[in-house]
């Protein structure tokens, strides 16, 4: 949560969308903090236990989609999440679920 959320998306997307300056070494900081993170959301993935893209919603499911929304909303987080197909594909899964949309606060700060 902390790389992702507390230093990626609130200094690349949340401040700058509330007009404050952001501070591009802690986003450096948590992409560099983010990539075994989301290394070891893949591997949970490719398992096939859990974060499936063709399964039912989960707990799992409900508590990291706004995460990975969150840190996707950053075009740099966005292109690391990219880069771990099973996960990609089950966030682009997750995000497109009409009750995602519902729900996201501001679509300038959360990514689809």
């Amino acid at each position: 949560y902390w790389p992702l959320v507390r230093q990626v998306y609130a200094q690349a997307v949340f401040r700058p969308a509330m007009g404050e300056t952001s501070d591009r070494d802690v986003v450096a900081e948590g992409l560099e903090a983010a990539e075994p993170v989301l290394a070891a959301l893949e591997e949970i993935a490719v398992s096939g236990a859990v974060l499936q893209p063709s399964g039912e919603l989960s707990a799992a499911d409900c508590h990291l989609a706004p995460t990975l929304g969150a840190f996707a909303a950053a075009p740099e987080g966005r292109a690391l999440l990219n880069r771990q197909p099973a996960l990609g594909a089950w966030y682009a899964h997750v995000a497109a679920r009409p009750g995602r949309a519902e729900t996201c606060p501001d679509p300038r700060i959360l990514a689809p």
